[in-house]
């Protein structure tokens, strides 16, 4: 017959400590990643960072920058564009959006000029490196 439970056994208690405290690891590792990227970004003319409001907590899961010139980032690096295009210029989606659609210079200079870096915690110091070496050179060959 069904019943409620009284609680969770030892074995469930046990893996819900581990994988909270490997999440505040991780996320404390993120953080310091991410603070070592907008470091970087700041010395460098390549990227502006996207920091967080002073309230907020981020987690990091990429660092988020706006790239300063039309250079491509390199991918080799983890360094991705986080859109192809704007949302007004998706043209697989046009059937479905208000047409016409205003200009919107904002969305389109978002789109291209944003980009995530990693943050993970399979990122290996020499790829940090990397990244902050791409950060605040002019030249870089990935």
């Amino acid at each position: 017959a069904a019943h409620e439970p009284t609680g969770i056994g030892k074995v469930s208690a046990a893996l819900a400590r581990s994988g909270l405290s490997r999440m505040r690891d991780d996320l404390a590792l993120r953080e310091r990643r991410a603070r070592r990227l907008v470091a970087a970004a700041r010395a460098g003319r390549r990227c502006t960072p996207i920091e967080p409001q002073a309230q907020a907590r981020a987690t990091w899961l990429r660092a988020p920058m706006l790239l300063r010139d039309r250079s491509e980032p390199p991918a080799s690096l983890g360094v991705y564009r986080a859109y192809p295009r704007a949302v007004s210029d998706q043209t697989e989606i046009a059937d479905i959006l208000c047409r016409p659609l205003p200009p919107l210079p904002g969305a389109t200079l978002l789109a291209s000029q944003l980009v995530t870096l990693p943050t993970h915690a399979r990122l290996a110091e020499r790829d940090l490196r990397a990244l902050e070496q791409w950060l605040t050179s002019d030249s870089f060959v990935a």
